[in-house]
């Protein structure tokens, strides 16, 4: 009954929201970087021999920086992307050494924007009329959102490596897996204009995954990596071909535990971790967009509770400290904060 309690707790933000879109979009003039890069290490599964795992998390970005390389230069349009993601993890293990999970994320997605117009007036003419620039010119804010389910990932994992002691454990997994096309592609606003791509819940495209993670740890440190790639084919965003670039994320982080309670399994711990994201450009109706891709290198600290041997909680804040983005104008991230819960069910 507590572990349902619990679940209750994190879901129920995410029904409260509203599904349906509002408000106005154009396409940004300023293109924005990859959200869907969000898939990377996602909070440490609960090591069980066999049985199903639950995991819950959260996780809000917000992108209001505009980048030149690694120059950080004027947001001319106040421009603004926010992503608030529920994910949802179902993992089963197979056996102490092979793992499969469904990911399967719920995002609510919004941007906003200044757009600036001039305004226009008519002069009558024989046989019609002429349209002309008055010279007045009109700021109005332009936003966008949606709320559905996302794309849904399988990921398999096969630990080929395992050295351990009374008191130390060394683990070196190998990760495959396919995303799935699964999440809308045609949210419209208000007016029953599509949404831009970074607005969709999904992406439309089937993207295949490989990875390779390590983990060590004692009693009281351990030590964690990770490399995730994926490969991405050609998806859509609204009626026109949309591909992503393929990406590879990169994790490494450290743990600390700075209280532990003997026989009872609760313990906390404190983590300090560098994250990178390595993006490359995307297409829109088969043309390379300049103003997509690049890197980006975050400072990631955090907190891992375990509850109970069958509970743990975590929460990690990631402040970007290194934008290199290609092109003239692209956004770039502000911060990311993530908080997650898993249970062996």
């Amino acid at each position: 009954m507590k572990k349902l309690l619990i679940i209750v707790t994190f879901i129920a933000p995410l029904l409260l929201g509203s599904s349906q879109n509002s408000g106005f979009t154009l396409s940004p003039t300023i293109a924005s970087a990859c959200d869907y890069c969000l898939l990377t290490r996602g909070f440490e599964p609960l090591e069980t021999l066999r049985g199903f795992e639950f995991g819950l998390d959260t996780r809000y970005t917000v992108l209001n920086s505009v980048f030149s390389g690694t120059r950080k230069v004027m947001n001319r349009n106040d421009e603004k992307e926010t992503h608030f993601t529920t994910q949802f993890r179902l993992t089963y293990n197979l056996s102490s050494r092979v793992t499969i999970s469904g990911i399967l994320p719920v995002p609510r997605r919004s941007v906003s924007l200044l757009s600036t117009e001039a305004e226009h007036g008519h002069e009558a003419e024989e046989g019609g009329h002429e349209e002309h620039n008055t010279g007045a010119v009109h700021q109005h804010n332009v936003r966008g959102s949606a709320l559905h389910f996302g794309d849904l990932t399988v990921l398999g994992k096969y630990t080929f490596l395992r050295l351990s002691t009374f008191n130390h454990a060394t683990t070196v997994a190998l990760e495959g897996g396919l995303k799935l096309p699964t999440g809308k592609t045609s949210a419209m606003d208000a007016q029953g204009d599509f949404l831009d791509a970074h607005i969709q819940p999904g992406t439309g495209s089937w993207n295949f995954l490989m990875g390779l993670s390590l983990n060590h740890g004692n009693n009281h440190f351990g030590l964690s990596g990770r490399l995730l790639y994926s490969i991405n084919t050609t998806g859509e965003a609204g009626d026109s071909a949309y591909k992503y670039g393929n990406w590879l994320n990169a994790d490494i982080r450290v743990k600390y535990g700075i209280l532990t309670t003997k026989g009872k399994g609760r313990n906390l711990s404190i983590i300090l971790g560098v994250n990178g994201e390595f993006r490359g450009r995307e297409e829109a109706a088969g043309q390379v967009l300049g103003n997509t891709g690049g890197k980006v290198l975050y400072f990631s600290p955090g907190f891992q509770l375990q509850v109970s041997r069958g509970v743990m909680v975590e929460g990690v804040f990631q402040q970007p400290f290194f934008h290199n983005l290609n092109g003239e104008e692209q956004l770039g991230e502000a911060l990311k904060a993530s908080f997650g819960l898993n249970l062996i069910l």
